[in-house]
C-alpha cells in the first residue's frame, strides 16, 4: 500500500526534476492546509495530496474552497500519477483546470 508521504514524496522528486521549487505548507494555528506549494516561472499551485483511496476532511474541503474563492490555484490528487499530470498540465500548459 502506498502511504500519503510516498505519494508526497515521489511528487516533491518529479518537481525537483522539472526545475520547481516545493514548499512543505504548514500552518501550526491553522490546520487543514494543503500540504504544498508548487512554484515555476513566476505560477503557483497549492496541492493538497491524498493516497489513491484517500479522503478529504471537511476542514480541507473548507480550505480548498477559501484559496479558490480568493484566486489561488489550489487542486487535490489523488496518487502519484494524477499528481504528475497536474503539475505537468498546471506548469507545461497541457490542459490544467482549477
Amino acid at each position: 500500500m502506498v502511504l500519503e508521504k510516498d505519494v508526497e514524496a515521489a511528487l516533491v522528486r518529479h518537481a525537483k526534476k522539472k526545475n520547481m521549487l516545493s514548499y512543505k505548507f504548514t500552518s501550526p494555528s491553522c490546520r487543514g492546509v494543503c500540504d504544498r506549494i508548487f512554484i515555476s516561472e513566476g505560477r503557483v499551485l497549492f496541492m493538497e495530496i491524498k493516497r489513491s483511496s484517500g479522503r478529504l476532511t471537511d476542514l480541507q474541503i473548507r480550505h480548498q474552497e477559501t484559496l479558490k474563492k480568493h484566486g489561488a490555484n489550489a487542486v487535490v490528487v489523488y496518487g502519484i500519477e494524477q499528481g504528475k499530470e497536474v503539475l505537468d498540465g498546471f506548469f507545461e500548459g497541457k490542459g490544467f483546470e482549477r
